[in-house]
């Protein structure tokens, strides 16, 4: 009896051992659990607390490009409005020289009394005295911001070296507008043309070497180069940064340089007319009814050519100011063409 006691004693024993080793165990399992899910847990906090940080860096960026690209609108709406001021003065003037004025300014200017019957000979008499050069030299300094401002930054020019690279580029501008001088004065025979575009391929390889020798890198006049190539659509972007602004969606830095390559190509595919973003092709034979016409309609093409290269790295909003930007500048030009084309007397087609 006292062995069955025993024995029983025994097998209980071992039973709670067992028991009591599962339970171990179970407990074991259930701390490892609960630590992996604490783990889960505190690396979930943490991912979490990233995409927090990361939101809220991405929320100031978004604010900070906002308020860059409005202050960028704001200065670039005081740069049109000084060049627009600076035009107006220009136009006031040409104006002044229509009719009975024309010969009041022109003797206090003393370039003596001009052909009533050739305008633009007259204004080229008229551009020919100190004031009204001075005058189209600040236009040009102050168009100068609006060509080449990210060139400034890009280059990290402090203030003197600024004020002299922009002096490099109206001595340029100035070889220019003296060309556009001559070919204003009526000296329209193919010599005087050759020799006029000449003078200016002379200067502008002068021009060249200067601002080659003035960048002293490689590198960097081979990006002027190619700024000086997109010119004309740079400044057209430039002109035209209020109206992606206003939009709520300016360019990025990409998008900008992808819209000037696919304008550029545009304006460069064209070979049967000519280029009028060239200082050499500012002819009087070209200011004509008929060429207006033409001109416009290649702009037209070259406006839908470039539209179908944007749709595919602008938004649809963008591409609403890019359209709203190429209604207005093919309003200026030809409003610009129409009048040169009076000016010069070409009226006939």
């Amino acid at each position: 009896m006292n062995k069955l006691i025993v024995a029983l004693l025994l097998a209980v024993l071992i039973m709670g051992g067992g028991l009591a080793a599962l339970t171990i165990r179970e407990r074991d399992a259930a701390l490892r659990k609960s630590e992996e899910a604490s783990a889960r847990a505190e690396k979930a906090v943490l991912e979490v607390k990233k995409l927090e940080e990361s939101l809220a860096k991405a929320v100031k960026e978004r604010a900070e490009a906002q308020a860059e690209a409005s202050k960028t609108a704001t200065e670039m709406k005081a740069m049109v409005k000084k060049v627009a001021d600076a035009e107006a003065r220009i136009a006031q003037a040409t104006e002044a020289a229509s009719g009975k004025a024309r010969r009041t300014i022109a003797e206090s200017a003393g370039i003596g009394t001009p052909d009533k019957t050739k305008p633009m000979k007259a204004m080229a008499e008229m551009m020919k005295s100190p004031a009204m050069r001075e005058m189209i030299k600040q236009q040009q300094l102050a168009q100068l911001d609006l060509q080449y401002g990210k060139l400034f930054n890009r280059f990290q020019l402090n203030d003197e070296e600024k004020a002299n690279f922009k002096q490099l580029i109206s001595e340029r501008m100035q070889a220019e507008m003296d060309m556009g001088l001559k070919f204003m004065e009526g000296n329209t025979a193919k010599p005087e043309r050759d020799a006029a575009v000449k003078a200016l391929s002379d200067s502008k390889a002068a021009s060249d070497a200067k601002i080659k020798t003035f960048l002293n890198s490689d590198e960097d006049y081979k990006t002027f180069q190619d700024w000086e190539e997109s010119k004309p659509e740079r400044m057209q972007l430039a002109m035209g940064a209020a109206n992606f602004a206003t939009a709520g969606e300016p360019l990025s830095p990409q998008q900008e340089d992808q819209l000037v390559a696919a304008m550029k190509q545009a304006r460069t595919s064209v070979k049967d007319l000519p280029d009028m973003s060239k200082p050499q092709n500012a002819d009087p034979m070209n200011f004509t009814p008929a060429m207006t016409e033409r001109l416009m309609a290649s702009y037209d093409q070259q406006a839908q050519q470039v539209l179908g290269a944007a749709a595919g790295f602008l938004t649809p909003k963008q591409l609403e100011a890019l359209k709203a930007l190429q209604q207005q500048q093919r309003a200026m030009q030809e409003t610009g063409l129409k009048m040169s084309s009076m000016m010069f007397g070409n009226g006939k087609k």
